[in-house]
């Protein structure tokens, strides 16, 4: 019996250590729809009591509101607890879990999230299975799926089922802006919309529902317990009616019980808000649009409550670290609208990228007088001396980190990190991971591989 029990123990002692092993690498890891971008990692990677402002929420807030704005104006340790299509459910929950760890001063609640019915599998797993094992996780399944089929998530079988047959780099080694990121999603591209400003200002109200009625008591109740004021948010979209006159009725709700609610699509002209330019589709906004919400978020709770600044302070790296990173997306893509057939101008975007790693093909005589290239090359880190007889180089931030001078033969590497070893060769090619991006023999040709992401950001030859 004694050697049966002992077996037993061994196995599940084993078992154990292969899923903890497994677990990590086969987990879901991404909360906004971008791989690997995690809003629940970069809570886990935050110290104890550090977050001062938190936007909770769906896309509408990891789209629309940028923590970095917060950080840069007045050193306002924010972060967006935000998941793609983030039900009530999940939404209580979240929060549940923040106050786990955090003891913001302001919660602010976006109220899309009474819009929301049950979405598809994706988005299930987003909200559901990026969270820690505990109580809440379970209680959290267990009222989302009530009639059945809270058992699979529980078990997280879905991840085993999908996720072994698409893993990749980042499933393995830690993706670094889902550690230091503070939950927003960068995107650029414009996508012009049009408003019907009728269904804006609609004064007509929906009663909410008893299902929606009790989630906003629940946060209330949650916010009051741990001594957090309650903002309600609703950042800029294109709705209908009918979803005004829903949210007409929370913001009627909430307001009746003295909560502040900020409905941003009222203040579209106070915004500056361009329906051509700022947003990314109809229920998003692009970083240029987060920016004009942000300030004027900043502007309305700064009026209201005063919180520390904590630039400065060592216990907040992360902020510090993602607004380098905010600094690099941004400068990235200044760099990304340069004209393609403009050296100058891409040689001079590229000196603003310094976590760039550059691979630069210089052919001989290139960099003669007049040309002005010669600087630009210097700047990002090329040895001016080398650049008359030509060659090949791997910059990054002012420094080579590998050379082929013009005449060698062979190629030179280097390790950026676990998870890019660039190499560049004597027959025109870089090397990302043994993977060639091979351009013109003798042209002049940049290639900016980008560490963040693991990718080639750019590749542009000049004949």
């Amino acid at each position: 019996m004694k050697k049966k029990l002992l077996t037993a123990g061994m196995f599940l002692a084993l078992l154990a250590g292969l899923l903890g092993t497994v677990f990590p690498v086969l987990a879901w890891k991404d909360t906004a729809g971008t791989p690997y971008l995690s809003s629940a990692q970069q809570l886990y990677a935050t110290g104890d009591d550090c977050i001062d402002l938190v936007f909770l929420g769906s896309s509408h807030v990891f789209c629309n509101i940028d923590p970095d704005w917060f950080w840069q104006q007045g050193g306002i340790a924010a972060f967006d607890l935000s998941v793609a299509a983030m039900d009530t459910t999940s939404a209580e929950y979240h929060l549940r879990e923040l106050f786990k760890t955090q003891s913001p001063q302001v919660v602010c609640l976006d109220l899309y999230s009474l819009l929301l019915g049950r979405e598809d599998e994706a988005f299930v797993y987003r909200n559901y299975l990026t969270m820690r094992p505990s109580l809440d996780f379970v209680q959290a399944v267990l009222d989302y799926a009530p009639q059945g089929g809270a058992g699979d998530y529980l078990l997280r079988w879905p991840i085993v089922h999908t996720r072994y047959r698409e893993l990749q780099a980042f499933d393995f080694v830690q993706y670094q802006p889902s550690r230091f990121g503070r939950g927003y999603d960068y995107y650029f591209i414009a996508n012009a919309v049009t408003q019907d400003p009728a269904a804006v200002a609609t004064t007509r109200v929906t009663e909410l529902s008893a299902e929606g009625r009790a989630w906003l008591d629940a946060i209330c109740a949650l916010c009051q317990e741990h001594g957090s004021a309650l903002v309600a948010t609703i950042t800029p979209m294109i709705v209908t009616e009918d979803q005004q006159a829903v949210l007409n009725g929370a913001k009627e709700y909430l307001q009746e019980r003295g909560v502040d609610c900020l409905d941003l699509n009222l203040c579209a002209e106070a915004l500056g808000l361009d329906y051509a330019a700022d947003f990314r589709d109809e229920e998003h906004l692009n970083a240029y649009g987060a920016q004009k919400v942000s300030e004027y978020l900043l502007q309305e709770l700064c009026a209201r409550y005063t919180f520390p600044d904590r630039r400065g302070d060592a216990r907040y790296a992360l902020w510090e670290e993602n607004a380098r990173y905010a600094a690099h997306r941004w400068a990235l893509e200044a760099l990304l609208q340069t004209p393609e057939n403009d050296p100058a101008a891409t040689l001079q975007a590229l000196a603003a990228c310094p976590a760039l790693a550059v691979a630069v093909s210089v052919p001989p005589g290139l960099t003669g007088p007049g040309t002005g290239l010669a600087a630009l090359l210097a700047q990002l880190g090329v040895p001016e001396e080398a650049l008359a007889a030509g060659g090949q180089w791997i910059v990054q931030d002012g420094r080579v980190l590998a050379a082929v001078p013009a005449g060698s033969s062979g190629s030179a590497s280097v390790d950026l990190d676990a998870v890019s070893t660039l190499s560049i060769t004597d027959n025109a090619a870089l090397l990302v991971n043994g993977v060639a991006q091979v351009y013109p023999l003798g042209t002049f040709t940049l290639a900016a591989y980008d560490p963040y992401e693991a990718e080639v950001a750019l590749l542009r030859t000049f004949l």
